[in-house]
């Protein structure tokens, strides 16, 4: 078979994207680290908005 360069791109970045790791564990880290000493704020108004435009969307 013989692909074109397009689809040998496509097939490397697939191949890139399997490697990376599902969770962002730095980001986790620092949410746990923000959650355990007080900068972390959630604000109500935007998780429910948030929710809200998830269910309209289905």
């Amino acid at each position: 078979m013989i692909f074109s360069p397009r689809m040998r791109e496509i097939a490397a970045l697939r191949e890139q994207l399997s490697a990376l790791p599902e969770v962002r564990t730095e980001m986790v880290a620092l949410a746990k680290q923000q959650m355990q000493y007080g900068p972390y704020r959630i604000d109500p108004g935007e998780v429910a908005q948030k929710l809200v435009d998830s269910l309209k969307r289905g």
